[in-house]
């Protein structure tokens, strides 16, 4: 339980830390629009994913027959949130919907934080680290 909270933990702060360097840059490089939707998608991503990890958390505690419901049940709370923050994206700029790219990109920063998390292994114990 405590890897996964750790993982949550250094994930949401991979992300947002992500979020707020690239809205900063691609505000000052191409305009308020795409930077407000990046912001948007990289905030709503990070949402989701804390909601995913505290259920994953949850549900390791669950008995079997009751796991099925729940996952499905917070399955449909982050497509909600995608669906929001898209929708509002779009509303930004709905003629050349640059906005709305934007934010489908900026949902994918905290995957790759997950990713780079792998690789690196940041979140692991200092004990597991160090050589024995």
């Amino acid at each position: 339980m405590e890897a996964l909270k750790r993982l949550r933990i250094y994930c949401v702060r991979l992300s947002i830390l992500a979020t707020i360097v690239l809205t900063v840059l691609v505000w000052a490089l191409w305009g308020r629009t795409i930077g407000l939707g990046l912001a948007m998608g990289g905030l709503g991503g990070t949402l989701a994913f804390w909601l995913l990890a505290l259920r994953a958390e949850k549900l390791a505690t669950l008995p079997p027959d009751k796991v099925q419901s729940w996952a499905l049940q917070y399955t449909f709370f982050r497509l909600l949130i995608y669906a929001l923050v898209l929708y509002r994206a779009y509303s930004l700029d709905p003629e050349s919907m640059h906005g709305l790219f934007a934010a489908a990109g900026g949902l994918f920063i905290v995957r790759l934080a997950i990713i780079f998390l792998a690789f690196t292994g940041l979140d692991l114990k200092d004990e597991q680290a160090a050589p024995k």
